[in-house]
């Protein structure tokens, strides 16, 4: 059998912040690849595991932005 892979990453603070926001909804804006994306998918996997069957809505400006990083994001 093989060994869950674990992978140990280091927060900065403002994605610390993101990933502590308790709000219904979460505008996360900031320059580009500067790990937007990431860590919501990283706070998104999280609540999922600690709360199964909830319900979440990601969404991305423009459906190019959507399928160019979002979806290939979350399938990883």
């Amino acid at each position: 059998m093989e060994t869950p892979r674990r992978v140990e990453i280091q927060l900065g603070p403002v994605h610390r912040q993101i990933m502590r926001a308790t709000e219904r909804f979460l505008d996360a804006e900031g320059a580009i690849r500067s790990a937007k994306t990431w860590t919501v998918l990283l706070k998104i996997r999280r609540q999922l595991a600690e709360y199964p069957g909830i319900a979440w809505f990601v969404a991305r400006w423009t459906e190019g932005d959507l399928n160019q990083k979002l979806i290939p994001d979350y399938r990883l």
